[in-house]
């Protein structure tokens, strides 16, 4: 039972300290990290060519990354704080978490999307325009919002997993009924785009290596502006590349233990609360 000291969860004495560190740190980063991503959506927009290149990808990932921040993120640390303290919410899971999901999905594919542009642009400059035309990023997106919708259709019948509040912690969580099928789903919209990404940042390395011993000095003022034009190109693939780095640091610890490590947060729920705040900064990062 719980004391004034202590709360028990599912056999296990939990710090209520811990839990009021956890949510206000929680709290704290997602609102931080909503600040930022709204601050650089203002940016972005304002600029005049705002429509053009890859702009409209960036302004749709930090769209859905702010949402992710500013709703169910959010709702889902005060939905585990309510729940701890004996005040369990009322939140419907199904619309909220239904679009977190397809939130999270977006992003992934956009991001990988992104990768295969820099790609472009470092290894194949002569096609880079042609990725990065405007009618190019519209198939893009509209791509990307037709495989999430499909994707996502057998989740809003409870055909694959339902929404629900996972006891003990009380969040609102995927309740899978077809392990397989949910595998082959999320492997869509999740291991197939972090593999695509993977591949065109290794190439990415590769080229930038491979430049490293091919330095010479520009000599004509058309050298001097193509190698201001790669040096941007390389500056901007190096900080996606260090995004993805930070993204599948926060993010796969989470995926990896509950995908085949369940039975580690039965022993470990406060483990468990950082852990999705450890995932909530990979979007919170996003605007750096």
């Amino acid at each position: 039972m719980a004391n004034n000291s202590s709360l028990l969860i599912n056999n296990l004495v939990i710090d209520p300290r811990e839990l009021y560190i956890w949510f206000v740190l929680s709290v704290f980063i997602t609102i931080i990290g909503t600040l930022a991503c709204c601050a650089l959506l203002t940016v972005i927009i304002k600029q005049h060519n705002y429509r053009d290149g890859t702009n409209p990808l960036i302004i749709q990932l930090l769209a859905v990354d702010c949402f992710t921040l500013a709703i169910p993120a959010l709702l889902g640390y005060i939905q585990i704080y309510l729940t701890q303290i004996g005040s369990p919410s009322s939140i419907r899971c199904k619309p909220v978490f239904f679009l977190h999901y397809l939130a999270i999905s977006v992003s992934h594919l956009i991001q990988a999307c992104l990768a295969v542009n820099r790609c472009t642009a470092v290894q194949f400059p002569h096609y880079f325009n042609a990725v990065s035309r405007r009618s190019s990023v519209i198939l893009m997106t509209g791509t990307i919002w037709i495989i999430t919708l499909c994707f996502s259709v057998p989740y809003i019948f409870g055909m694959v997993a339902t929404y629900g509040q996972a006891p003990p912690l009380g969040h609102c969580t995927l309740l899978v009924n077809d392990l397989r099928v949910f595998g082959i789903l999320g492997s869509f919209v999740t291991t197939i785009p972090f593999c695509i990404e993977g591949l065109c940042y290794a190439i990415i390395l590769l080229v930038f290596q491979c430049q490293r011993h091919q330095i010479r000095e520009p000599v004509t003022r058309t050298d001097v502006r193509r190698e201001k034009k790669k040096r941007k190109e390389n500056m901007i693939s190096l900080v996606l590349l260090l995004c993805f780095l930070w993204y599948m640091v926060c993010y796969l610890p989470n995926t990896i233990i509950s995908s085949y490590m369940g039975w580690y947060w039965r022993n470990h729920w406060n483990a468990f609360i950082w852990m999705r705040t450890l995932f909530g900064t990979a979007q919170a990062g996003t605007p750096v």
